[in-house]
């Protein structure tokens, strides 16, 4: 489950992006709302209602457009942070940095990233 998502990815052909500049980090941000959703679903009295519940969060996560985040990403150390390209395109990246979390936007520059849909990209970088 948390593989696939970068293997996919991964198969696209990369984008380079020269410099970019880090507006913010984006990860807490992410977190709370699927913590909720766990929570709700744990108290469910049957399966029925708990598969309708996540067949109702899975339509609201498609249609906010926010199903690139997957909460294993975090355990495989990549970060998700919204950044602004060179031509002023605000982006959602999603990177997994040697030296932990980007503080700079001088980390950010010289990137190869792989699209998971327009305004999305994964990465490593050093």
């Amino acid at each position: 489950m948390g593989i696939t998502p970068i293997i996919m990815s991964m198969r696209r052909a990369s984008e380079d992006f020269e410099k970019a500049e880090l507006l913010e980090l984006e990860d807490n941000s992410f977190v709370p709302s699927y913590l909720g959703y766990f929570f709700i679903s744990i108290n469910a009295d049957n399966y029925l209602t708990m598969i309708s519940f996540y067949i109702i969060i899975l339509l609201f996560m498609y249609f906010a457009g926010v199903e690139y985040f997957n909460p294993i990403f975090l355990l495989l150390h990549y970060h998700i942070y919204k950044v602004q390209s060179d031509n002023g395109v605000q982006f959602i990246l999603i990177l997994k940095y040697k030296q932990g979390v980007v503080r700079k936007s001088a980390a950010l520059n010289n990137l190869k990233l792989h699209r998971i849909n327009n305004l999305t990209y994964i990465g490593k970088k050093g």
